[in-house]
């Protein structure tokens, strides 16, 4: 039989006999202690040369690397959850701030409380925004995230290290150069996941394993890798595709509602706003404009001024009585006056 037809059947045969829990969900691709726990079992069964390797393999990456990628990948969602919390609620005061400014024109009699609560949700807004950015949340949730997936990169490119499948095994040194990686990793800030992010993952050609080599070993390598890398990543990004999908048609409806209630509180206050000023105008109209009414008045000030005054008369007050005196004639009486003869 030739060597294509043999190396497919013995795949097909350990596909056929591949354990259930290979296909796991995606949160899962970097745990392996159920399958080591399995493969101790397989191993105290008699299975040494198919399982002892790719135990052995697994046990290294899951001392090493497993730990460091658990602490960076709860790094990463704490500063996500609090950086998406802060987002949603500066976008919610800042709409907040337009809302009330715009209620300011519709309600003119509370123009002083609105003006007071604009001015709050506005600063809560700003605290908000300078929370974020002195703690860098943004910054820190793409730092440990870069951490965390380097790390996942890290233990699937090390399981296909040929060292770890060609006798003798150094597990010490293996274990103390992949320790400094993991330490190198851990180490890179900020600007190393933007260099990153910009210039992308370099695929590393790994030396293929020696000539001597236990063929069952390696197919169940091949039969770990394929569920529990590619299945899962393909799981995972399905998932993250549908909740997207879900999120993006609620927020879609959200948008959507906004959009027309607020649209309605425009075409409202439009409506006040000419309904108030088409009073006005039609106030004005059946009252004299204020020029007139100011011209009318000097007038009539003017007329009365010019206008002949009645006589003024004044009243005397009544006289008091006086007690009646007696009235006595002088007259100038003498000797000589007597005497001359009348005329």
């Amino acid at each position: 039989m030739p060597e294509t037809a043999k190396a497919s059947a013995t795949s097909a045969h350990s596909s056929g006999t591949t354990p259930h829990h290979h296909r796991r969900a995606a949160k899962d691709d970097m745990n392996d202690a159920a399958e080591l726990k399995e493969y101790e079992i397989k191993i105290a069964q008699g299975h040494h040369a198919q399982y002892r390797p790719l135990s052995t393999a697994l046990s290294l990456v899951q001392d090493t690397i497993y730990p460091p990628f658990v602490r960076c990948d709860k790094q990463a969602l704490h500063f996500q959850k609090r950086y998406q919390q802060i987002s949603i609620a500066a976008l919610v005061g800042g709409a907040l701030t337009i809302l009330v400014a715009t209620f300011e024109f519709i309600f003119p009699a509370l123009e002083a409380v609105l003006t007071y609560t604009e001015a709050g949700v506005a600063f809560i807004t700003l605290g908000l925004i300078a929370h974020d950015l002195s703690c860098q949340f943004k910054e820190g949730w793409l730092t440990a995230r870069y951490k965390a997936e380097n790390l996942r990169l890290l233990k699937f490119r090390n399981l296909t290290d040929s060292r770890l499948w060609c006798p003798p095994i150094d597990m010490k040194l293996l274990r103390e150069e992949l320790e400094d990686e993991v330490r190198r990793l851990e180490g890179h800030n900020c600007e190393k996941a933007k260099a990153w992010a910009s210039e992308g993952v370099h695929p590393r050609i790994c030396a293929p394993p020696c000539e001597k080599t236990c063929d069952e070993a390696l197919h169940e390598l091949i039969d770990y890798y394929r569920p529990k890398r590619l299945y899962s990543q393909t799981e995972y990004l399905s998932q993250k595709a549908e909740k997207s999908e879900k999120t993006g048609a609620w927020t879609a409806r959200v948008v959507r509602w906004v959009f027309f209630i607020s649209f309605a509180f425009v075409l409202t206050h439009v409506v006040l706003r000419f309904y108030t000023e088409h009073e006005k105008r039609e106030a004005a109209r059946r009252k004299p404009p204020l020029r007139l009414r100011q011209n009318t008045e000097r007038m009539r000030a003017q007329m009365a001024w010019l206008r002949p005054k009645p006589p003024r008369v004044a009243v005397k007050p009544a006289r008091q009585p006086t007690p009646r005196r007696r009235m006595t004639l002088t007259l100038p009486c003498s000797w000589s006056h007597l005497l001359r003869p009348s005329r």
